[in-house]
């Protein structure tokens, strides 16, 4: 991972959005400044990018004092790839954990895609797989931080080891070996649990033999109550068969009498048709008295109906020629405004051209200038357009609704008018002109004044309405006119003018020929507007329809006048249909009374016969009472005899069930012991991992294995700084008093007066063997990782070094810089910044730390 870009916003002290630090083509870069000025905080906001973690607390301490959200965005190339991750956090209100966003891309053709997942968890899972790397492996690989590079030589031998073990993650294999021991743990109690059971079960397989003598007494009981069971059912069934006979006479005589209803409910219904038929033939009686005057009415009716048919006819074509008119006149109108319209435009354009060809110099001089005033211009104008539309809105809702209010005063002063007239003595009717009955008035009078009243309260309503639209009419306009007014000689010198002035410096030599075109077109469309020589196919058919329309002469008068006079002899037309009616269906009818008296006559008899009927059954039930008792206490001692039957039957189900379970017990039984011989056999593998994952099994031959690589990595180092007067050695292993060997971990410092442990050796001298090793350690961490880490930091340590000493420091780092793609010093030292190539100061503000390079 290398970094390219960082940019931050509101983090720790850099306050508010600070350019951004581009570490492209920087090498070896020391960054000065005093303590607490943001020196570290630089490399916080890139683990904190990376990782969302940083060194100085969680992401509400890391947000500028003030302020409620902050921002890290850093660009690093890992592999050859260049991406790109954005982090966002901002404080919530309600919750103590804010909202985080993260962005993580990819830089894919020159541009960044997003290449995140669907979780910002499972987006900082792919950047750890991308990088090899998470947090703690990083800080304890990449950065060397105030305070903790001598976290591993300080402790004593015997803490060195857990240390060593917690910086190259064993850790997992002291969880690995607790997850053995607590298995075996589990094994053994287990264990105990199935010998328990298997001693359980033995004791309920002693109970089969007494169970199984239980069944053998149950299943004699069940035999002599099936038996007994035999002789009530013979009994049971003789006197349900003697109860069924009589149910059925029962239902018989149930049938009798709904027959017998159903018969008078007929005879009922025959004399109401009776009735009916005697009343029809009365009123045909009557209609065929009247059979001249309703023929003769009947036939004028036809007539008029015909009449208005015909009439129907020509209101059909009429309308239909209406309407293609209005719809060729329509086309006719748009031809015209179109051609109109394009004159217009043209009138324009030719304005446009006679301005370009004065203005080819002021074009060129302004050329610049309308450049940069253009992107401005336009979302001004834009804005303004807006809001002429929306004044133009409102306008025409102020419109509509005034014309609305006036169709509404003419429509009330035309009901006034009519209230008026009918208020008079001799008042006529004003759709028929006839005199009006008092109760007739009233009627229309009534209606009138719901009509007023509708319209007053309409009018009120929309009154109401244009004034709030005015209001707000006049603040928008007062609003336009303002800004037109602050607008208008930027507008007047720009216009159309900032999107046709590149491509009218090139074509300025066309404009001539143009205009010449362009005034001749508009020659020609005013001869066409003069002359009517448009749409001429659409000018021949309206004439065609208008003389169509004058053939036809058709009069609304004459129909509505043979509308009415068929209305009022409709009646004429149910009268002719009860006339055939009546001439079609007397004779039938008076037969229909005849059948009707012979049918009532018949049905009298049927009724007595089932009157005689019913008396003899009623007399054979007279037994029933006595055979219900009877059959009810047999079905009783039936009851209690099955009764007893379910009962010994459960006691038997129970029984075979429990010998069912007596076997599964055996198989149970069998099951467990298998798994008490395969526990025997985990026990011993458990114990032998729980062995192996301890610390004195695998993980000190992990530590055995990485101490020579580490040893040789930092004595590379330590040679470079301390031209090769200093060397030293890793022993894991030291005799006793004994005789015996106890596990250590010492560090031996060899130069020219002979071998000493670390503790024996300065501030100065201690710190280049702690970055030796710090540094070897770092590299160790990145191997294991199979992480690329061509960067390193190194916070602290200079101030306890003499001159000699930071030269030599200074020279180490010089001497490793081929091994590193970037090298960060932090330091507050004065005297270093003459030492490094690239120098980035940080200042600390009242407005924020800034940082500054050279």
């Amino acid at each position: 991972m290398i970094p390219l870009l960082l940019k931050m916003r509101n983090f720790i002290c850099y306050r508010g959005d600070v350019p951004p630090i581009n570490f492209s083509g920087m090498h070896v870069v020391c960054l000065c400044g005093d303590n607490g000025s943001g020196k570290s905080s630089i490399f916080d906001a890139i683990t904190w990018a990376l990782w969302g973690k940083a060194s100085r607390g969680k992401n509400d301490d890391l947000i500028s004092q003030g302020k409620n959200d902050m921002e890290v965005e850093l660009e690093f190339e890992n592999d050859k790839q260049r991406y790109r991750i954005i982090r966002k956090y901002q404080r919530s209100p309600r919750s103590k954990s804010g909202q985080v966003m993260l962005d993580f891309q990819l830089l894919d053709n020159g541009r960044f895609r997003s290449i995140s997942e669907h979780s910002a968890t499972a987006t900082q899972e792919k950047i750890n797989r991308i990088l090899h790397l998470d947090y703690d492996t990083f800080i304890n690989s990449a950065m060397l931080l105030q305070g903790k590079s001598n976290a591993f030589s300080i402790k004593i031998p015997s803490e060195r080891k857990e240390i060593l073990s917690r910086i190259l993650g064993l850790s997992f294999y002291d969880e690995l070996e607790a997850d053995a021991k607590n298995a075996a743990q589990q094994n053994k109690l287990e264990y105990k649990n199935l010998e328990k059971d298997i001693e359980n079960i033995d004791l309920r397989l002693k109970e089969r033999p007494v169970i199984e003598q239980n069944l053998l007494q149950i299943e004699e009981e069940l035999k002599v109550v099936e038996k007994d069971i035999n002789i009530i059912e013979v009994e049971l069934k003789e006197k349900r068969s003697k109860m069924e006979f009589l149910h059925a006479r029962e239902e018989q005589l149930k049938q009798l009498d709904g027959q017998l209803n159903s018969k008078k409910a007929y005879i009922k219904n025959l004399q109401d048709k009776l009735s009916h038929s005697q009343e029809k033939i009365a009123h045909f009686n009557t209609v065929i008295k009247h059979r001249e005057e309703i023929e003769r009415g009947y036939l004028n009716y036809k007539q008029l109906v015909a009449a208005e048919e015909k009439q129907n006819e020509k209101l059909k074509k009429f309308n239909h020629l209406i309407q293609e008119k209005n719809k060729i006149a329509s086309i006719i109108k748009q031809e015209s405004s179109k051609l109109e319209s394009e004159r217009d435009i043209l009138a324009t354009r030719i304005t446009e051209l006679e301005k370009q060809c004065k203005q080819q110099e002021i074009l060129m001089q302004r050329k610049s200038l309308l450049i940069n005033q253009q992107q401005k211009l336009t979302r001004v104008m834009e804005e303004l357009d807006k809001k002429k539309e929306l004044l133009k809105q409102k306008n025409e809702m102020a419109i509509a609704i005034s014309t609305t209010n006036a169709q509404l005063s003419s429509k009330k002063e035309e009901v006034q008018n009519k209230l008026k007239m009918i208020s008079r003595s001799s008042a006529v009717c004003p759709l028929c002109e006839r005199d009006l009955e008092i109760k007739d008035r009233e009627r229309i009078e009534q209606k009138l004044h719901i009509e007023l009243h509708t319209c007053s309260d309409k009018i009120k309503q929309n009154l109401q309405n244009l004034a709030m639209i005015n209001n707000e009419i006049r603040k928008l306009d007062n609003e336009i006119h303002e800004t037109e007014r602050v607008l208008k000689t930027k507008i007047d010198k720009t216009g159309q003018e900032i999107a046709l002035v590149n491509r009218e410096l090139l074509e300025m030599e066309k404009t001539a020929n143009e205009m010449t075109a362009v005034k001749a077109r508009i020659t020609q469309i005013e001869n066409q507007l003069t002359n009517s020589s448009f749409a001429s196919n659409e000018q021949n058919l309206l004439a065609a329809i208008e003389q169509e329309i004058q053939i036809l002469d058709y009069d609304a008068t004459i129909h509505d006048r043979i509308s009415r006079e068929r209305e009022n002899a409709v009646q004429f037309d149910q009268l002719q249909r009860e006339l055939n009616e009546a001439l079609l269906l007397m004779e039938a009818e008076k037969h229909t009374e005849d059948e009707i008296k012979i049918s009532i006559s018949g049905i009298q008899k049927d009724i007595d016969f089932i009157v005689n009927s019913m008396e003899s059954i009623r007399e054979g039930l007279k037994d029933v009472p006595s055979l219900k008792q009877s059959l009810k206490e047999v079905e009783l001692k039936m009851k209690n005899i099955r009764d007893r039957e379910k009962e010994i039957r459960d006691k038997r189900t129970r029984l075979k069930e429990n010998i069912h379970q007596l076997d599964m017990l055996l198989k149970e039984k069998e099951e467990k012991f298998k798994r008490l011989l395969s526990l025997q056999d985990e026990e011993g593998i458990l114990n032998e991992l729980a062995q192996y994952f301890s610390k004195k099994g695998i993980q000190a031959r992990i530590i055995e294995e990485a101490l020579p690589e580490i040893e040789y990595e930092a004595n590379e180092l330590l040679r470079k700084m301390s031209d090769n007067r200093m060397s030293l050695k890793l022993e894991t292993q030291k005799p006793t008093l004994k005789g015996e060997v106890r596990e250590t971990l010492d560090i031996e410092i060899s130069d020219e007066l002979g071998s000493r442990n670390y503790e024996m050796y300065s501030g100065g001298e201690a710190f280049r063997i702690d970055l030796a090793l710090r540094i070897a350690i770092s590299r160790l961490l990145v191997r294991r990782a199979e992480a690329s880490m061509p960067i390193l930091i190194v916070d602290e340590g200079f101030g306890t070094q003499d001159s000699t000493g930071l030269g030599k420091l200074i020279e180490a780092i010089n001497s490793i810089q081929q091994d590193f793609e970037k090298i960060f010093v932090i330091t507050h030292l004065e005297e270093l910044k003459d030492k490094f190539p690239v120098i980035m100061n940080v200042v600390k503000t009242s407005e924020g730390s800034v940082i500054s390079i050279s």
